[in-house]
């Protein structure tokens, strides 16, 4: 991650890490002043896709960071099966499926009916 953010600039350094009371890591970085927070934000964005990344205020010396909260395997899980939910292939898969297993127990249906009519003759 300070790879990612050392490319674009190569005074940036990491001001805090720590863990929140729901268990994501919670990291800052710091730009140099030729380089911009935005700037560190996307590049922040492009090495970790699922994280949660935001501008935060040093309070005590008024520098703006880039903060990065990582997300916890489950939300991870929870962002990827959302994002893919919401693809039409996927919907029309998930269709296609429930219209197949649908058919498959009519004709079970059907076939026990059929044996049930031709036992009670």
């Amino acid at each position: 991650m300070l790879d990612a953010c050392r490319h674009e600039d190569t005074d940036a350094r990491i001001t805090y890490v720590g863990v929140d009371e729901d268990g994501r890591t919670r990291v800052r970085v710091q730009s140099s002043r030729a380089s911009s927070v935005e700037t560190m934000q996307r590049m922040l964005r492009k090495a970790m896709p699922f994280a949660i990344v935001r501008a935060s205020e040093d309070v005590l010396d008024g520098s703006l960071q880039a903060e990065l909260i990582v997300p916890t395997n489950q939300d991870e899980y929870r962002m990827a099966y959302t994002q893919q939910k919401q693809k039409f292939a996927t919907q029309m898969l998930s269709s296609g499926v429930t219209i197949m297993a649908t058919a498959g127990v009519c004709l079970i249906f059907a076939s026990f009916w059929s044996s049930l009519q031709t036992a009670a003759v």
